[in-house]
């Protein structure tokens, strides 16, 4: 392995890089599994409602008549940058909490 680091430094000896590299570790998770408090540090939405939003006037039993007339019984969709993540997702993140990768679920 080292005669393979070597050979990747010479390859490439003529191009500027840093001295040293950082490497953390990443965990994998479902979002599913995710806290509020991670989702939101994500930028993790659920949309539980089709992408409709209750009337603003609103309130106490009004308001839980509206949601669980119009909750999706499949779950939430869950939404980042904007994009649809589906119900099923594995996060890979570092452990700064920093975003690393994406990939679907089956």
């Amino acid at each position: 392995m080292v005669a393979c680091l070597a050979e990747f430094h010479h390859a490439f000896v003529h191009l500027d890089h840093p001295e040293a590299f950082a490497v953390q570790a990443a965990t994998e998770h479902q979002v599913l599994d995710l806290t509020h408090a991670q989702q939101k540090q994500l930028g993790i939405t659920e949309d539980w409602f089709h992408g409709a939003l209750p009337p603003e006037r609103l309130a106490g039993d009004e308001l839980r008549e509206w949601e669980a007339k119009h909750e999706d019984p499949t779950g939430p969709v869950y939404h980042q940058d904007g994009c649809e993540l589906g119900h099923y997702l594995h996060l890979s993140s570092s452990t700064a909490g920093h975003r690393v990768g994406v990939r679907q679920g089956m």
